[in-house]
């Protein structure tokens, strides 16, 4: 298992546990997800519509650190004994 870190834009920096192979490419894996969550071809619970005052809109709607641990568990990590897994955020004040 390896430790990566993935950016979360204005919520910082979360750490995952993922496998080697997975680490080793992780960029790869990554845009796989993204192409996942833009997918046209089925609703994959991200895709969300909004009605308001600014207009109306499609756009998705995901937690990163925790769905994209989860898309690798349920797609690229299905059958492998080794899973991906959030490591709790220890914040300083």
């Amino acid at each position: 298992m390896s430790l990566v870190w993935i950016n979360e834009g204005q919520n910082g920096y979360d750490i995952l546990s993922v496998p080697a192979f997975i680490a080793e490419d992780l960029s790869k894996y990554i845009g796989d997800f993204y192409d996942w969550l833009r997918g046209r071809d089925g609703d994959n619970g991200h895709r969300k519509h909004v009605d308001d005052e600014s207009g109306s809109f499609d756009c998705l709607c995901y937690d990163g650190a925790t769905d994209f641990p989860r898309w690798l568990n349920e797609t690229v990590l299905k059958d492998s004994a080794e899973k991906a897994h959030l490591l709790p955020r220890i914040e300083f004040e």
